[in-house]
């Protein structure tokens, strides 16, 4: 119910302690109102605690509330508990727990919307069976993980902060993928931007200026160089210069593989990369050109197995140079080759 607080010049209205909610939504179909599959049903009743100086200035001091369906990619969440959650001077907070049958999941933070958006949160996945709630195509997988994300922004070209994920645990089947901590930082500078991971798996840095909005254009771009045959991959000049290609975006990455053992005997098991195995090499948008440097111990695949690589290429726009060296070869039981080089130039 609402009051009218004279000497605030504001209405004041309170959680009703005379009904079972304040707010009641009734199957309601969110996913025909946003034209979208992803969505569905939503279901539930809230209660609302706070005071408004009008339709434009609303704070809520208090935010509950329990909704029984949510579908999200045609799964039907349910028993979603939302507590001591506000919305005051544009600062949501919230606590959130999930208590669906393939999820368990607690939630507690804050997005504060004022200027750039500002999220400190925390999220802890006590279950999750990933392929009944459609996230992945794989059956019989499981994850569980707490996270804490401490960003500012939610355009990736302008986003900055930590994200962390602890005592991660990664199920599919009988195979388990466990990692004890993994770290994304980004950083921000007019010079140029920094993305780090760092992880028991992976350590990879990737510094410079992209445009992420560009990616699968720039991909498409550097395909259509290396294959200018191929038309389905040619982009006109209108689209490169409406989309910046041209510009100075430019990036240099390194990436060490420090055990992806695990990884690998879930999705790709005939294929086996030695610890600490490097990547390194950059882009250049403005010269149109893409270099890399691989370095490993070994690698095999279903069985062949190569020793002490290393792998130099380079395209620029439409010319590709490779170089590669290896030391042993072992095609098969019978066959190995030593002191391989590869040249190729054009």
């Amino acid at each position: 119910y609402f009051t009218y607080d004279k000497a605030r010049d504001l209405y004041v209205f309170k959680h009703s302690e005379a009904s079972e909610y304040d707010v009641k939504v009734n199957s309601f179909d969110l996913g025909r109102l946003l034209a979208s599959n992803n969505f569905g049903i939503v279901d539930g009743h809230f209660f609302l605690s706070g005071e408004a100086k009008g339709f434009s200035s609303v704070n809520f001091t208090n935010l509950s509330g329990r909704v029984n369906r949510f579908d999200l990619l045609q799964y039907p969440y349910s028993n979603i508990e939302i507590t001591d959650g506000s919305f005051i001077d544009n600062i949501l907070y919230a606590k959130v727990g999930v208590d669906d049958n393939n999820l368990q999941l607690a939630y507690e933070g804050t997005i504060n919307l004022n200027g750039t958006p500002e999220m400190d949160m925390r999220v802890d996945i006590n279950r999750a069976f990933l392929k009944r709630l459609n996230l992945v195509p794989l059956d019989s997988t499981s994850l569980v993980a707490n996270i804490d994300i401490h960003l500012t922004g939610f355009d990736l070209n302008t986003m900055e902060g930590c994200a962390t994920m602890n005592d991660v645990r990664f199920r599919q089947g009988s195979k388990e993928i466990e990692i004890p901590n993994l770290v994304l930082d980004i950083y921000r500078d007019p010079a140029g931007d920094k993305f780090k991971l760092s992880s028991t798996l992976v350590d990879a840095t990737v510094e410079g200026k992209m445009n992420f909005n560009n990616i699968g254009l720039i991909v498409q771009d550097q395909l259509s160089q290396i294959f200018p045959g191929f038309s389905d991959l040619q982009i006109s000049e209108r689209t490169r210069r409406r989309n910046k290609l041209n510009s100075t975006d430019h990036v240099d990455y390194n990436i060490t593989i420090k055990d992806l053992t695990q990884v690998l005997e879930i999705f790709a098991p005939a294929v086996a990369i030695s610890n600490n195995t490097t990547i390194v090499g950059d882009y250049d948008a403005a010269d149109r050109e893409f270099r890399m440097k691989l370095k490993s111990d070994a690698i095999s695949v279903s069985g062949r197995k190569i020793e002490k690589i290393e792998l130099n290429q380079s395209a620029i726009r439409s010319e590709i140079n490779t170089l590669l060296t290896v030391k042993k070869a072992q095609l098969n039981d019978s066959i190995a080759l030593d002191d391989v080089q590869l040249k190729i130039e054009g």
